[in-house]
């Protein structure tokens, strides 16, 4: 991947190229994808190019499509070949609004870095239509097994059961979560037949009735002990996260699989529920009345609690508590990321300001990274661990010198783009004024080993080894052959000391 570097910014111009954002559909439901296209075109061919884009992380979420973002902008920056460049990304619906998408810092590389206008597009998030779904997807009584099996379609069923069975409850579980459910007729069972029936309420408005009937044995017709049954009537998948009610989701039409995890199907209380899964992680969706999107939780201890993470990169980071203390040099510090107040580390350095080291899971691995708050970007960052932190802060560790000549690095790399722009801007011109200055002393030494005049700026030269000042004069009246044989031979001696003698008196003098 080549890096643009803007070292001149008289070298942008807008005219010479134009971008543009298309969107797969203007309005978008929430919890479905939307495509966005970004277009770079230019007059002349280019080699590698650079965009950001900037969106709304509270109507959207970023998915997949860009090489580096999320969080709320998304960088490309890439090779090309050719006078045209698009990329597509994808996003998923989160919060109804409008949301606007806009193109910025985009330029491309030719025989110079050149600048192009930034483009904008809006896309409507607005809430789903209501759905009319009633169905059931599982239906079961305690003690006793439906006849016929269950279909969502067959409303009508009757089941037997001994007469050691005293209470019939019912489970159900819905097609569509927002769905309400409601049963009616006595769980308390006489001998003989007992009618009992789930209603189910659509968020559309639409009603469907499933009625049970259940028989219950005579005592001569069963020899079984009789036995209360108190499991609580209610949805099976009704679970709790953080104190607020929550339901397990069964609809994976509705459902993205973390980069990373497969999707499969397990077992919650009987019925068959997807799941995210890995080595490491069991990843369930549940949906809270305040949720416009499902709630990623895990199973701790038989309670369920939401995990915090962030999807970018192509990659699925999972923030977790490294269990450390907190090392030399660094504090504890909150950020927001992605949606959730993330708590990592920061520099007591005023310098590393907006930089934050959090602890993640990122496919199978568990590592440090750096987030930078100012561009919304993530980063690994292996070294950072408490041993090295703690190396950098202390006088006596023995890696200390080590670490001061790395400094300076460490801090580049931790600047803005621009930052280093201007630094490697600086550098190169230093370079390049001592290159002029050997050139000059070179020039120099040549006019005076070659006896032709030297100019006004080299008129005087002081020649430490002997402390003796030449001008344009003293050259003059220098023998050319017998100058060379001073300069390349340095004894004095060796000069024709006629020829000389009175020169030297004179010098004396």
């Amino acid at each position: 991947m080549v890096a643009l570097m803007l070292v001149n910014l008289s070298l942008v111009c807008a005219a010479a190229g134009s971008t543009s954002i298309a969107v797969s559909t203007g309005t978008v439901q929430v919890g479905e994808t939307v495509t966005v296209t970004v277009s770079m075109r230019a007059t002349e061919n280019f080699y590698a190019y650079q965009m950001k884009l900037n969106y709304n992380a509270g109507n959207l979420q970023y998915v997949s499509g860009a090489d580096a973002g999320g969080a709320g902008t998304l960088n490309f920056a890439s090779d090309a070949n050719g006078s045209s460049v698009s990329r597509s990304v994808t996003f998923k619906a989160l919060a109804t609004g409008n949301c606007t998408l806009s193109l910025a810092d985009c330029m491309y590389a030719h025989t110079q870095e050149v600048g192009v206008s930034g483009s904008s597009a809006t896309v409507v998030v607005a809430n789903k239509e209501q759905s009319n779904n009633a169905n059931l997807t599982s239906l079961k009584l305690n003690g006793g097994t439906l006849s016929p099996a269950f279909s969502p379609d067959v409303t009508a069923y009757t089941v037997t059961v001994p007469n050691n069975i005293t209470s019939g409850r019912l489970y159900a579980n819905t097609a569509d979560p927002a769905a309400t459910v409601s049963v009616e007729g006595s769980s308390n069972l006489k001998e003989g037949q007992n009618v009992r029936t789930v209603v189910v309420t659509a968020p559309g408005g639409a009603v469907k009735r499933y009625t049970v009937t259940i028989i219950r044995q005579g005592a001569d017709e069963s020899s079984s002990e009789a036995s209360t049954v108190s499991e609580p009537e209610n949805n099976p998948l009704n679970v709790t996260v953080n104190g607020a009610a929550a339901t397990i989701i069964t609809d994976t039409s509705v459902l993205t699989v973390p980069t990373g995890f497969n999707g499969i199907k397990t077992q919650y209380n009987g019925v068959e529920v997807p799941v995210a899964q890995d080595n490491n992680y069991t990843i369930y969706f549940v949906k809270t009345a305040d949720s416009e999107t499902p709630v990623l939780c895990v199973l701790k201890d038989g309670a369920f609690e939401p995990i915090k993470y962030l999807n970018a990169n192509n990659k699925f980071y999972i923030f977790e508590a490294d269990g450390k203390s907190v090392p030399e040099g660094y504090r504890t510090a909150e950020t927001e990321i992605g949606g959730f107040t993330v708590e990592g580390y920061a520099s007591n350095d005023s310098v590393f300001n907006g930089y934050y080291f959090v602890y993640c899971y990122v496919s199978g691995q568990r590592d440090y990274y750096r987030y930078d708050s100012s561009d919304n970007t993530i980063q690994r960052e292996p070294e950072f661990t408490s041993g090295k932190a703690l190396a950098v802060n202390t006088q006596e560790d023995p890696q200390i010198e080590e670490n001061e000549n790395n400094g300076f690095f460490a801090r580049f790399s931790s600047l803005s783009t621009n930052a280093k722009i201007t630094v490697i801007f600086i550098a190169a011109a230093i370079i390049a004024a001592i290159a002029l200055i050997v050139l000059l002393i070179i020039k120099a030494v040549s006019h005076k080993t070659t006896n032709e005049p030297l100019p006004d700026e080299l008129e005087e030269i002081n020649l430490a080894n002997n402390e003796l000042i030449f001008t344009p004069e003293d050259i003059a009246e220098t023998e050319g052959p017998a100058l060379e044989e001073t300069v390349d031979e340095e004894p004095v001696e060796e000069i024709d000391q006629t020829e000389t003698s009175e020169e030297t008196d004179e010098t004396e003098e």
